[in-house]
């Protein structure tokens, strides 16, 4: 028997073969059972999708002699349309047969009646291809055939069709394939074919293939050709131009760990291959953005699980604004390469733009510990890099609690400031601060007095490398900002951050303009019973918020605000993401410090001044001084 090609053998014969398209399908059963054949129908979509399938299975079910199935397969119409013999279903292509002769010896032929079936079916494929005399010629036609006439359009390219043929057809249109639907009929026909093939490869087949069948088809029959037995993931790896996963992963391991003499040789070791340049750049920016799926749910169930293991090692390297960034410049590149002579030079700058902007010593790579210097971070930087505190509940049976803070800090989303921000407590992630617009200076001259804020010290474990910050006594320190942290309510934050936003409104207000203006522009991080704690752009605006000068007046600010009473702290965005650091770092020991009392907070205005008074000393020691 001659050979034939996998796509016209595994052809579907009846609506229930076709793979995908299952709105499409019923449609056209459901037009059929009801006798409501339209005179004309234009199928549209990209290659491989079914189009002229469909268009064949619709011409064979109208004419097929058992009104009890759509298509039975036994009658003689089922049988010569089979065989392509029947005299009554006509295929045209359009590409060799676009002039206005050939459509008027089409239309002369419309008027005789069918030969042997109900109706004369009319295939034109690829109609795009007609010319413009041509459409016009078929105008008329098209609009108001004889009864017994039904034409079936195919295209590609729909835009190229007129819109006056357009509106004369029922438009179908076709979408691509889902890889799922690729991979089972692929096995389904190696099975067929009595061969076997290698666990996942039918995926990396149905990946290349763009949803198209026919094209996954055509790769798996190469792949036949190429392995003699097993089908192999490697070989339709190599076969096809791309690179393997583990490839890859070395190549993005080698600029995590600053090694650009290794990065370069396994570029040019992946060049001697016959890589498709363009498509390996998009393998890249696809397993990239994999890694930030996974990182988000946390299983493979909607990335390429043939990328599992370079996946979990990209989510090990680098943070979310690393992959981000690396996505662009591939893109960018991609965009160069496209139109280039020399794709395989501008991939090599690509990379090595890559190395240099994200190689280990930069800080720009995922954080593993704290580095020796806090850099004072913008807000715009600390929501780039999305940063997260996880609170973690202190009782969880039968939990690795450092994997669980990892993967809760992980999974931090992105949100807007006017968007309703998370809510934060012990069992919470406290969110990264968010800022959108920017901070305006507040000029004021330090007090004289003694510094104001020092809360219980907490002595941790040391990290292993010791953070410096600039500060002075005025500042929070970092131990201070994690028990705040660990005193966070999550019912109250919720709703105080809702409160927070109206202080604007308070800018006009003389009475409350001096307290409005001290916060404006800052964000709430935390919240309690008894206190709040904001984050400021700069330091000078968060020593103003904590100037004892200023307590009485933000505290009477606070019950206008949040209704009640509220001390209100403040830090620098740098600071509290410093603090991030050593709350991961003691949530994993379990040395977290016990959270405050709503006792150790200033709740009264002046009235009671020598209640305040005690619970500031109390509170803060022998760092406050008492002036009348």
């Amino acid at each position: 028997m001659t050979y034939q090609s996998l796509y016209r053998k595994y052809r579907p014969n009846t609506f229930d073969d076709v793979i995908g398209q299952k709105n499409i399908v019923k449609s056209l059963q459901n037009a059929i059972k009801l006798n409501k054949i339209s005179h004309a129908y234009i199928f549209t979509g990209p290659r491989g999708t079914g189009k002229t399938t469909m268009a064949k299975l619709l011409a064979k079910a109208i004419n097929c002699e058992d009104a009890n199935t759509y298509i039975c397969g036994t009658c003689d119409n089922c049988l010569q349309e089979q065989t392509g013999t029947h005299p009554d279903i006509v295929e045209i292509d359009a590409a060799s047969n676009n002039g206005v002769d050939e459509i008027r010896n089409l239309i002369e032929r419309v008027k005789f009646t069918p030969i042997v079936g109900k109706y004369k079916v009319y295939i034109i494929d690829e109609v795009h291809m007609l010319t413009m005399g041509a459409f016009n010629a078929l105008l008329k036609t098209l609009e108001e055939p004889p009864s017994h006439v039904v034409f079936i359009l195919a295209t590609t390219e729909i835009h190229k069709v007129l819109p006056t043929i357009i509106s004369r057809c029922q438009r179908f249109d076709f979408s691509r394939i889902s890889e799922n639907d690729i991979s089972d009929r692929l096995e389904y026909i190696v099975d067929k074919e009595h061969r076997t093939i290698e666990d996942g490869a039918s995926r990396v087949i149905a990946s290349l293939s763009g949803g198209g069948l026919r094209n996954a088809l055509t790769i798996l029959e190469q792949a036949m050709i190429l392995n003699e037995g097993n089908i192999l993931k490697n070989s339709i790896y190599t076969q096809n131009g791309m690179v393997l996963p583990q490839e890859k992963a070395a190549l993005f391991e080698s600029i995590y760990k600053n090694d650009i003499a290794r990065m370069l040789k396994l570029y040019h070791d992946i060049q001697e291959k016959t890589v498709d340049v363009p498509r390996f750049v998009m393998d890249l920016v696809k397993s990239v953005k994999d890694s930030l799926i996974y990182q988000n749910l946390k299983n493979f169930d909607f990335v390429d699980q043939n990328d599992e293991v370079l996946i979990l090692a990209l989510n090990d390297m680098f943070n979310t604004e690393t992959r981000l960034e690396i996505i662009n410049i591939l893109l960018d590149y991609h965009e160069k390469i496209r139109f280039s002579s020399t794709p395989s030079l501008h991939l090599e700058i690509a990379f090595i733009e890559m190395f240099e902007k994200f190689n280990k010593n930069q800080s720009n790579h995922k954080v593993d510990k704290v580095k020796k210097e806090a850099p004072v971070m913008s807000f715009d930087e600390l929501t780039q890099k999305q940063e997260a505190v996880v609170a973690v509940k202190q009782e969880v049976p039968e939990l690795d609690l450092k994997d669980e803070v990892a993967e809760r800090i992980n999974e931090t989303p992105q949100f807007e400031i006017n968007d309703d921000t998370p809510e934060v407590d012990t069992h919470e992630i406290v969110e990264p601060i968010v800022e959108t617009e920017p901070i305006e200076k507040i000029e004021q001259k330090q007090s004289d007095r003694e510094p104001q804020i020092s809360l219980m010290d907490v002595k941790p474990q040391e990290p292993t490398e010791e953070v410096v910050v600039q500060r002075n006594k005025l500042d929070l320190t970092t131990e201070e900002i994690v028990q705040f942290m660990v005193s966070a309510d999550k019912t109250a934050r919720h709703k105080d951050t809702q409160s927070y936003m109206e202080i604007k409104s308070y800018l006009s207000n003389p009475k409350w303009a001096k307290e409005s203006k001290l916060l404006n522009n800052s964000q709430l991080v935390l919240s309690g019973n008894a206190f709040v704690v904001v984050a400021t752009k700069n330091q000078i605006q968060a020593r103003s918020v904590l100037d004892e000068n200023n307590l009485f007046g933000l505290l009477a600010f606070s019950e206008i605000i949040f209704g009640k009473p509220k001390q209100i702290f403040a830090t620098t965005a740098a600071n509290f993401t410093v603090a991030v650091e050593l709350f991961k770092d003691l949530s994993a020991n379990k040395q977290l410090p016990d959270p405050f009392n709503d006792d150790d907070f200033i709740t009264t205005f002046e009235e009671k001044k020598d209640e305040t008074e005690e619970r500031l000393l109390n509170l803060f020691g022998d760092k406050i001084e008492i002036k009348e």
